[in-house]
């Protein structure tokens, strides 16, 4: 008898909870290069909105280029550290970029390749830029000068993440280094 009341019971839990969804992560450090600093034309000026900031811009890019190679470090490091991925976005963005000022993101693509060979790619929906004041520093893992960035990314086959990271395009550093994570939340 006591089974039976057990089973009724899990049953019932069971069949009110429903299915569970079940979704798994995925993370990689990487690190590389702006390899194109896109095409800027001038707009109206416009108002636009990006994460908690609020900007003025009178100047689009579209084209924003980027490629490098997965790792496991918060900063960056040669090709020869790479865990055998890859990884490349290109993004749109208006304002103007520089120290003390913040672009928005407004669209672009990007994708992570793994050392296997599986491919993650998707969307960017949006995000922002931001270089500190002169001699200033957001982030310890950035370093001065150095702006952070943030954008929200979809992927083509269904879930969606975040890549984050650091753009260190001061003192005339030609290519512009980039490095960070890439997160996604897979169904």
């Amino acid at each position: 008898m006591k089974i039976g009341v057990f089973v009724a019971a899990f049953a019932t839990l069971v069949l009110s909870v429903g299915p569970a969804s079940a979704t798994t992560s995925k993370s990689t450090g990487f690190s590389g290069y702006e390899l194109f600093l896109g095409l800027t034309r001038s707009i109206p000026s416009t108002q636009f909105a990006c994460d908690d900031t609020s900007i003025t811009a009178t100047r689009k890019t579209t084209g924003a280029t980027f490629s490098g190679w997965t790792d496991s470090s918060s900063e960056w490091v040669s090709a020869s550290s790479s865990t055998g991925g890859l990884v490349t976005g290109s993004v749109n963005y208006v304002g103007a970029p520089g120290l003390g000022n913040t672009v928005c993101i407004t669209g672009g693509i990007w994708s992570w390749q793994l050392k296997s060979g599986k491919t993650f790619f998707g969307s960017v929906g949006g995000g922002y830029v931001q270089w500190p004041p002169n001699g200033a520093s957001f982030n310890a893992d950035c370093g001065m000068d150095v702006a952070v960035f943030f954008a929200d990314v979809s992927v083509e086959t269904g879930g969606s993440g975040t890549i984050v990271g650091c753009l260190n395009d001061q003192n005339g550093l030609i290519p512009p280094k980039i490095w960070g994570t890439v997160d996604l939340t897979l169904p």
